[in-house]
């Protein structure tokens, strides 16, 4: 599920008008206008709290608009930009340049005011590449609690090839307890039709033993295949989600760690989500 949030701001004399919501903390900082180059750069940090589960990090998908009557209309999304504007935006150091001069329409400048408004989600940031396979070898299931986000079905019900598998093995072990006592029966008996009848039974039961026993093997290895392809997955797409982020940050000169294991440095304005 997306979640909504949106801040304005009027560059011009640093000052900021704040519009939050789902309850983000802001700690303003210094927006810029730059007449001889025709830009306006305006320098934020993002630092969200983790998403619950597995994911330790969102991604964000924003898009920067102007007002020049009060709020009552919105101009944008605008395009003539450069930084960390668009989808994929990881948190940390962030930047967003805009050339106003190039910019189609009416721009005077006027009682202006900003707005950046988009969408967050939790990122493949933060889950797991192909060694969450060493979960779902110890037991079923618990591999892909590792590899998917919480709120997909797979990390919602990942207890299901492990009850799957657990039922299918303690069905084939009593399989096996019972073929034994009745290859005894057959071994102890005393005529043909006893004979044959334990025989016929303990048969059944190895059929038993056998087929629940290589169900869950099937189950098994299926949940440990799924979790290595999707952590293969997870770890290309971490590579380009960072890699763009990195690209976005060398443009504007900003160097920002992507370790979402420690807290991001602040400049500019902070997002707390």
């Amino acid at each position: 599920m997306h979640h909504y949030c949106r801040f304005l701001l009027i560059p011009v004399g640093v000052l900021f008008f704040l519009n939050i919501t789902q309850g983000q903390s802001i700690v303003q900082g210094n927006a810029t206008l730059d007449t001889a180059q025709k830009t306006i750069t305006i320098p934020y940090t993002i630092q969200d709290m983790a998403p619950a589960g597995a994911s330790k990090a969102h991604q964000y998908h924003l898009r920067l608009y102007y007002t020049q009557d009060g709020g009552k209309t919105f101009v944008g999304p605008l395009k003539k930009v450069i930084g960390h504007e668009g989808s994929q935006i990881l948190p940390g150091q962030k930047k967003i340049i805009w050339n106003y001069t190039q910019e189609s329409g009416l721009f005077t400048g006027n009682q202006v005011q900003f707005k950046i408004s988009g969408n967050y989600k939790p990122s493949v940031i933060g889950l797991q590449g192909p060694k969450a396979v060493l979960n779902s070898l110890l037991v079923p299931g618990w591999g892909k609690r590792k590899v998917y986000p919480h709120d997909s079905f797979h990390h919602r019900f990942w207890y299901v090839p492990t009850i799957a598998v657990s039922s299918l093995l303690l069905v084939g072990a009593l399989a096996h307890t019972l073929r034994e006592d009745s290859y005894r029966q057959y071994l102890r008996a005393t005529n043909n039709q006893e004979a044959n009848t334990s025989y016929e039974l303990a048969q059944r039961q190895h059929r038993v033993f056998v087929g629940t026993w290589v169900v869950a093997s099937v189950i098994w290895l299926a949940d440990i295949a799924m979790v290595a392809i999707r952590g293969i997955s997870n770890q290309r797409n971490q590579r380009q989600l960072i890699q763009k982020n990195q690209q976005m940050d060398q443009k504007l000169g900003i160097t920002t760690s992507y370790d979402f294991s420690t807290q991001q440095p602040n400049i500019g304005f902070r997002i707390k989500f």
